[in-house]
């Protein structure tokens, strides 16, 4: 089931090693995102870890550092899988939590309309929410 994430994994980890990159960070996002993400499927039907782990590749490929390339392997699951903010503070480090949180949408389910900024309208919470995802990114 998970065939072709594991293979696309282990290109990520010949990049890594290639580099000196230290991978059991690698390891333990990727572990991670498989493990949050393996009841999920993506509207074509294939396996949802497939896209975080594509992502982590084109990271990886682009040089980027092994914090950088398991932002891309974790970027969903705060938003996604129920994996709370102080979890991941607490598995992994603050860059990589910093990343993923930047990335990660505002919730518009517990998202607090703000009566004093100009830019919120309460007949539109989505869309306020959206732009507030946005002012964080």
């Amino acid at each position: 089931m998970f065939e072709e994430a594991d293979k696309t994994f282990d290109q990520i980890l010949s990049i890594a090693r290639e580099r000196d990159l230290p991978e059991e960070i690698i390891i333990k996002a990727y572990q991670t995102a498989k493990e949050l993400h393996k009841n999920q499927k993506r509207k074509d039907g294939q396996p949802y870890i497939n896209h975080p782990v594509a992502v982590a590749l084109i990271l990886a490929k682009l040089e980027f550092d092994e914090n950088v390339i398991s932002g891309g392997l974790l970027h969903d699951v705060i938003e996604d899988c129920g994996y709370t903010p102080a979890q991941m503070k607490k598995d992994f480090n603050k860059t990589i939590f910093d990343l993923v949180d930047c990335v990660s949408a505002i919730d518009d389910a517990k998202y607090i309309f703000d009566k004093k900024d100009i830019f919120e309208d309460p007949e539109f919470v989505k869309s306020s929410a959206e732009e507030q995802t946005f002012r964080k990114l």
